[in-house]
């Protein structure tokens, strides 16, 4: 079996050049892995906005810019990918 662990560090500079300042919607972020997800991307640069729909902010950082948004409803999906 080939140990690839070596390629960690690059793939983490993947993801930091992949996501250093794109623009990125968490759908679901209020919950467990919409938050740590969030917190992740947070972490490799990108600017993080999730929708709320039913449940307050879990994530207090300013950083996250959240929006109302029903994301079952067309324009509330073209409102917040705007």
């Amino acid at each position: 079996m080939v140990n690839f662990t070596f390629l960690l560090p690059f793939a983490f500079s993947l993801l930091f050049i992949m996501f250093k300042n794109a623009n990125v919607l968490v759908a679901g972020g209020t919950g467990f892995i919409g938050t740590n997800l969030s917190l992740r991307l947070l972490s490799l640069g990108a600017q993080v906005r999730i929708p709320l729909h039913k449940r307050p902010p879990v994530l207090q950082d300013d950083r996250i810019e959240y929006i109302q948004a029903d994301l079952t409803s067309l324009t509330d999906c073209q409102r917040v990918v705007e």
